[in-house]
């Protein structure tokens, strides 16, 4: 099951020996990021959460990432508009 996304009993993993996922996480609020992104280390050791929409546009310019798990709801840049200005570049 190469790059494919597996759930097995309430834990969602992904497999892929080609390359390690990176996964980007985007609240506003410091406790639901941290929280999103201790899931997410299940699937692998590389999450960044960040902020805020800026400060996701801002690490997306000197990497990239496999995954952006985004909150709608921000002040600023919505997730909206976030997801869709990172669909451009």
């Amino acid at each position: 099951m190469n790059g494919a996304w597996e759930s097995r009993k309430g834990t969602l993993t992904m497999e892929n020996d080609e390359k390690k996922q990176t996964i980007l996480i985007v609240d506003d609020e410091p406790i639901v990021g941290k929280t999103v992104g201790k899931a997410m280390e299940q699937i692998t050791d590389d999450v960044v959460i960040v902020q805020s929409g800026a400060a996701a546009v801002e690490v997306c310019r000197s990497r990239s990432f496999d995954v952006v798990v985004s909150d709608m709801k921000m002040p600023g840049m919505d997730g909206v508009e976030l997801l869709r200005l990172l669909a451009h570049d």
